[in-house]
């Protein structure tokens, strides 16, 4: 399990978004953006950073089937 998955599982959740947002910056990681726009939707109730990150997710990986399950 990585650092973010880790300190969203412990409930911390500033700890993971910033995480997050360290480690796509160093690449882009399909797996790290569908739990960023996660992050934002279940535990932090930001819906607009949510609907960002799922655009953002759906335009760089339109060919990924979790694109589908796009809320």
């Amino acid at each position: 399990m990585d650092a973010s998955a880790t300190a969203i599982a412990s409930g911390a959740f500033d700890v993971a978004l910033v995480t997050l947002k360290q480690a796509i910056k160093q690449g882009a990681h399909p797996d790290l953006q569908w739990r960023l726009a996660g992050l934002y939707r279940e535990h932090l109730a930001m819906p607009d950073q949510a609907a960002a990150a799922y655009e953002s997710f759906a335009a760089a990986y339109p060919d990924d089937p979790r694109v589908a399950a796009i809320p």
